[in-house]
Parts: C-alpha cells; structure tokens; sequence
C-alpha cells in the first residue's frame, strides 16, 4: 500500500512540474512577441523612456518643460491622480489622470490645440502613466505630444515653482 502511494504521490509532482514549466515557457513565448513585453534584462530606469522612443513619442527635457510653464507656445498635462495634481504640480498644467482620460479629456478639450505641442507628465521616469495619457491623445488626433520622462519629482528637485489645488 505504502509503495502504491509513493508511485501515486510521485505521479502528480511531476505532473505538477511539467505543468509549471509549460506555464512558464507559454508565458516568456507571449512576453517575447508583445510589442511591449517586459524586458528580461536592462536598464528599468529607462523603460518608460524607450517605449516612448520605440512609438515614436518625443521626449523632452525639464528645460523644455519650464519654457512651455513660463508660457512659451503650448501646454502641459498633468497625468497623475487628482489628489497627486492637487498636492503640488508644474504651474500651468491641467490635470488629465488617466484613470480619468476620457471623462477629462471632454471637458479640457476647449482649453487644448490638436496643432500645438502638448507635454504629458506625470511622477517619474517609472511612471507611465504620461506615456499612456500621450499615446492616448495621439489616437485622438493631437499631432504634437510629447512626453516629459523624469516628471515631477524632477520639476520639484530642480527647484522650479510649484502650484497647488485643483
């Protein structure tokens, strides 16, 4: 009887095993083929940033940034949670969460050229959100995004001033 259950026993683990491992060979097959699979190897500070660069995405810099606040030709959006906009953001900018785009986006259209440039923000360099709310505006007809990678945290280091509330 002992020796029934050990073959028994025996059976499943490596069931088990085989399953797990088809499991995990299914899964890096579907990660190899994503367009935006997670890469097994690299640089994670710079991922966002070259997702941006691989769809075609400008990226650019704090400078930039504070040129388009001091009011140098075109807008800034704020893609971070309500609470986050509220707490402190680049002066100027107009919150656009993307938990919230569609919603946000009807009621900020009158405010936003589909020809001027149009800079999506949002914590910083591992935050995509930014990245999802330019792709987003791309798809609705905006011909000039661009995305600021190192985001707010950059904006508040550097010292510039920052607003509050909604």
């Amino acid at each position: 009887m002992n020796v029934r259950r050990a073959v028994v026993r025996s059976s499943v683990a490596s069931q088990v095993a085989v399953l797990v491992v088809a499991a995990v060979v299914c899964g890096a097959v579907v990660n190899a083929l994503h367009p935006r699979g997670i890469p097994w190897v690299g640089e994670w500070a710079h991922r966002v940033e070259a997702l941006a660069e691989r769809e075609g995405i400008p990226v650019v810099e704090l400078a930039r940034v504070k040129e388009l606040a001091d009011g140098g030709g075109g807008m800034v959006l704020d893609a971070r949670s309500v609470e986050d906009y509220a707490a402190g953001h680049v002066p100027g900018a107009l919150s656009l969460p993307r938990e919230a785009f569609y919603e946000t986006l009807a009621e900020l259209e009158p405010l936003l050229s589909r020809e001027e440039l149009v800079v999506t923000y949002c914590s910083g360099p591992e935050c995509d959100d930014a990245l999802a709310i330019a792709r987003w505006l791309r798809e609705q007809g905006f011909a000039q995004v661009a995305l600021f990678v190192d985001g707010f945290e950059a904006w508040r280091r550097a010292g510039y001033p920052v607003e509050t509330g909604l």
